[in-house]
């Protein structure tokens, strides 16, 4: 599978709602890293292959709706339970390396979530690596703030496009972890609209934002 928007994302449009209902089969979240080192060990080395949930095209003749324009300083912390409480699981997941080798090259790292009615049967060698997966995911979604936009992308199954069905694509990318290689918080100066700092001492990196899923409901919040 291929993100319809793996680079910078288009020029913002108008925020639309998504609620999750049986009409998104799927959610992607796909999380662009800088480093081989940051992709975690399990997810690293899951054997690459045809995806067991449906797919879509990453050059469609009608590109995806854009839901949420480029939002930085993204928490999105909540989003594994919630993705869970909204009824999805996961059904697949990848790492591939992208760009040129060498200091142009950047990792995709992706999982793929399906509603649980519309989950197809998976693969032995995936269910025994899906907690662990799981784990994987929730260290990046817990561990730092993003820079994120998302898209609502049209259905395929078998290459044919599925009527009033619909993929939640999430990117998230400029990772912004909330502690340091020595393990100790990253502390920052707050400031105000002109860039003068406040306060006396510096405070704990914060994301100033939020995605969530809130009773079915798909949004960015002020953190």
């Amino acid at each position: 599978m291929r993100s319809d928007f793996d680079g910078e994302p288009p020029a913002p449009e108008k925020e639309i709602t998504v609620v999750l209902n049986s009409t998104t089969q799927l959610v992607t979240l796909q999380f662009r890293l800088a480093h081989l080192s940051l992709v975690s060990r399990m997810v690293r080395y899951l054997p690459r292959k045809k995806a067991d949930a449906p797919t879509y095209p990453s050059n469609g003749p009608t590109p995806g709706t854009q839901i949420l324009p480029l939002t930085k300083n993204c928490s999105v912390a909540e989003i594994p339970l919630e993705l869970t409480l909204a009824g999805y699981e996961l059904v697949d997941a990848f790492h591939e390396q992208r760009g040129d080798e060498g200091r142009n090259a950047y990792h995709i790292v992706r999982y793929v979530f399906a509603r649980h009615e519309y989950a197809d049967p998976l693969a032995e060698e995936f269910l025994v690596k899906r907690a662990g997966l799981l784990l994987e995911f929730r260290g990046l979604c817990y561990n730092a703030m993003w820079g994120a936009f998302a898209h609502r992308n049209r259905f395929f199954r078998d290459g044919k496009e599925v009527p009033g069905q619909e993929v939640l694509s999430i990117n998230l990318m400029s990772r912004t972890p909330y502690r340091g290689p020595d393990g100790r918080l990253v502390m920052v100066w707050q400031k105000d609209e002109h860039g003068n700092r406040l306060g006396a001492e510096k405070i704990p990196l914060n994301p100033t934002n939020q995605l969530r899923i809130e009773s079915g409901v798909f949004q960015a919040v002020k953190a």
